[in-house]
């Protein structure tokens, strides 16, 4: 199918994205700036500004919208959050309905469990009323605007999401900070039900909506067996070994956060029971779901140790990709300028295994040395690199390549330690993870460039020969 994605660029629409290529589909992703956009996955890119029409699109999956946790929920940031999700699926929807060719068969469209509101102990399922409040408002219109698709697409589902478990944001992204550094512990009375499911689940979720071929309504995205937050903080401090006995009282998060804080305090036991017929969840549980997020970092390694993953789609081969990272100097070429990195010293003119390199880069003032040191060398396949000298306690780099469409997807994935302990890892963690965010995404445009530019050059060197 040819799939029509909003949010690719989010938490969601990334890992949702990488698979819906990897079963076949062609993906056409809503993007706000091209030329700024990196995938890791295939697919035609179009700017939100520039698509009058929308033609042969046969679904279409709806995740963009402002971040409801982003900031605290003054009246200009809940009409953005509002607008940035109603006014967005308007205009989709007037784009889908201009477009020529075949037309949708399906749209499914993001909504919350924040439909339903502040419901105690009731089991909530997708015939439950709505509640009252911001976010049932927001859901409200949301779901509202999505409807409003029902004259031509056959087939309009909502999915009600609940808490999305996984690595490199969501709720677990904010929360663990403060776990890792021993000072995690239940909100308010840790009686109210939080609705969860992880983040594989919610990716094969959208899948098998698109795919299925019979839901429609709403959809409670969520798994079957909700906690309450005193059990979820429990479930998440075992899996990080570490203690959580400072509570959060739910007055002092109401004067920190507002209205806001009640994303943290109001219960939803939603319960789901419109799936479709041949899905099964893959982590029906929360200690299955937390271990499979924790278990080759912090559950095997300490609390102390931390991961970062960066995924990007090239368009080339893996044995061309894998050839332009194994010259040291395309290093230079893939590290922000400001970081003014210097290869000092390399024991192979080619990276192979067991290859040394030495750089130097600056940060914060200062210039770092960095002795690597280059293995599990599979040729075209994966590397990883250590450091045997530099700023981290620890650093491990897992290089992998592989083929996805007529490109190759990139993984990089980082498990670190900073020096100096417990205090350094809650203060300094945030501005290092930041830090790798905004390289690792440079890194990733400036293969994708070299990529274009290399086969662009081998396209006009067969022109000149054929001629």
């Amino acid at each position: 199918m040819r799939i029509l994605l909003t949010g690719a660029t989010g938490f969601i629409g990334r890992p949702l994205g990488t698979e819906l290529s990897r079963r076949g589909h062609e993906i056409v992703a809503l993007v706000r700036k091209v030329e700024e956009t990196t995938l890791p996955f295939p697919a035609e890119l179009v700017a939100w500004d520039d698509a009058n029409k929308l033609n042969d699109i046969d679904a279409v999956i709806h995740l963009a919208g402002e971040s409801i946790a982003a900031r605290r929920w003054s009246a200009a940031q809940k009409k953005k959050i509002l607008e940035s999700r109603t006014l967005t699926t308007v205009r989709l929807i007037d784009k889908l309905r201009k477009g020529t060719g075949r037309r949708p068969r399906v749209l499914a469209s993001a909504s919350g469990v924040g439909f339903y509101g502040d419901r105690g102990d009731e089991i909530l399922t997708e015939t439950s009323q709505g509640g009252e409040g911001f976010l049932c408002d927001v859901c409200r219109a949301w779901e509202g605007a999505a409807r409003e698709a029902e004259d031509f697409i056959p087939r309009v589902a909502w999915l009600r999401t609940g808490i999305v478990l996984g690595r490199g944001g969501g709720a677990l992204g904010a929360m663990l900070p403060l776990f890792k550094a021993g000072l995690g512990g239940r909100l308010g009375s840790g009686r109210q039900w939080m609705s969860w499911i992880h983040l594989d689940d919610m990716v094969n979720l959208y899948c098998s909506v698109v795919e299925a071929g019979t839901v429609t309504g709403a959809v409670n995205a969520v798994a079957p067996n909700p906690v309450t937050n005193a059990e979820f903080t429990k479930a998440l401090a075992a899996q990080l070994k570490m203690p959580a006995v400072i509570p959060a009282p739910a007055f002092a998060l109401k004067i920190a956060l507002g209205e806001m804080s009640a994303l943290l305090l109001e219960s939803q036991r939603a319960k789901a029971t419109n799936l479709p017929p041949d899905f099964k969840f893959r982590y029906p549980k929360i200690g299955d779901a937390l271990g499979a997020v924790f278990n080759g970092v912090e559950k095997a390694r300490g609390p102390l140790f931390h991961e970062h993953v960066s995924k990007a789609w090239v368009p080339a081969p893996p044995e061309k990709v894998f050839a332009y990272l194994a010259n040291p100097a395309h290093l230079v070429e893939c590290t922000p300028p400001a970081y003014e990195l210097r290869i000092e010293q390399q024991s192979t003119v080619r990276l192979a295994q067991n290859s040394g390199l030495t750089y130097s880069f600056k940060a914060l003032g200062f210039r770092f040395l960095v002795r690597t040191h280059y293995l599990d060398w599979v040729e075209n396949h994966r590397y990883s690199t250590t450091h045997q000298r530099g700023p981290f306690a620890f650093w491990h780099h897992l290089h992998s390549f592989e083929r996805v469409g007529s490109g190759t997807l990139i993984t990089e994935r980082i498990i670190y330690r900073l020096r100096f302990g417990y205090l350094s890892s809650a203060i300094g963690h945030p501005l290092v993870a930041a830090r790798l965010e905004r390289a690792f995404s440079f890194r990733s445009r400036a293969i994708h460039r070299a990529m274009r530019r290399n086969f662009s050059l081998a396209d006009e060197r067969a022109e000149t020969i054929a001629g």
